[in-house]
């Protein structure tokens, strides 16, 4: 007893009141789920977040793209400017292709599914001559998930369908 009043705390050692230390430990055990549930949160919308923003990037990207197509088609650019364009549009694709083989910090491809070991997009050379002709997606439609409360999963990455885009 004086050692409990000493360290201000009813139980001391679980044989001092035995349904109480169970309850302790339960409620011990349900923080340490909370607080992971809450750092998988923050950590799965900090994820979404910056793929939100690649993807906005992206699209910004493919607006230009759209652009520079419908002026190459127009019929009055020259060749230099035909070859400007060439140029411009080769370099978002470069951009976009880098944007969509992003790694997250622990290294993982985020836009590939469930495949995150590998760049989801990659370049082909079709005829051997050194040029990029086609990029290959190397992804999944699939969703990696995380836990966010019991029994409660959350998608964590976008899984477009991107093999819709690339052979």
């Amino acid at each position: 007893m004086v050692e409990q009043m000493a360290t201000g705390k009813e139980i001391l050692q679980p044989s001092d009141d035995p349904i109480a230390a169970t309850r302790i430990t339960q409620l011990n055990r349900q923080q340490s789920a909370i607080e992971q549930y809450q750092s998988n949160i923050d950590s799965a919308s900090a994820g979404l977040s910056q793929q939100e923003s690649i993807l906005d990037g992206v699209n910004n990207s493919l607006l230009v793209v759209r652009d520079d197509l419908l002026e190459a088609a127009n019929g009055t650019n020259t060749a230099d400017s035909l070859a400007s364009l060439g140029q411009d549009i080769e370099s978002l694709t470069d951009s976009m292709v880098a944007a969509l083989n992003y790694q997250d910090e622990d290294g993982h491809y985020v836009f590939g599914g469930t495949i995150n070991d590998q760049p989801p997009i990659v370049a082909v050379d079709d005829d051997g001559d050194g040029v990029t002709d086609s990029y290959s997606y190397q992804g999944n439609s699939d969703h990696r998930q995380t836990t966010v409360s019991n029994g409660v999963e959350v998608d964590t990455n976008v899984a477009a369908p991107l093999q819709r885009f690339f052979r």
